[in-house]
């Protein structure tokens, strides 16, 4: 079963270029093998912060070091 949000995102992630595609590939088989050792006691309010979190700002410039 997928959801309406996860169908819509499937959708977009079918423009992406294939290195795109294949990365974010690995960082879900990664997420799913987590997901698996996870306890089943545990909820979605456990789970570290979503990616939008980590992301960086789109009004903040980056820095090259």
């Amino acid at each position: 079963m997928k959801t309406t949000r996860l169908t819509e995102v499937l959708k977009r992630i079918e423009a992406w270029p294939a290195d795109a595609q294949d990365d974010l590939a690995e960082f879900v088989l990664v997420l799913d093998a987590g997901v698996k050792r996870a306890n089943t006691s545990r909820t979605r309010s456990d789970w570290p912060a979503s990616l939008a979190a980590c992301a960086p700002s789109p009004k903040a410039p980056t820095q090259m070091v």
